[in-house]
């Protein structure tokens, strides 16, 4: 399964229940543009960091 990643809330959500139904069996890859990588960069800092992008 796909999922953006946006702030958090709708790739967690999304994971629990899939975990939940099925199991470790489907793959969750969580997704974000690259124009707005906060999640990565935020994972490489160690804390949650903003960062310049699009707002579309």
């Amino acid at each position: 399964m796909f999922v953006q990643a946006g702030v958090g809330g709708l790739a967690a959500a999304a994971a629990g229940y899939v975990r939940d139904r099925w199991g470790e069996k489907p793959r969750i890859v969580v997704v974000e543009p690259d124009g707005a990588p906060c999640l990565i960069e935020s994972a490489r800092a160690g804390r949650p960091l903003r960062v310049p992008g699009s707002h579309t």
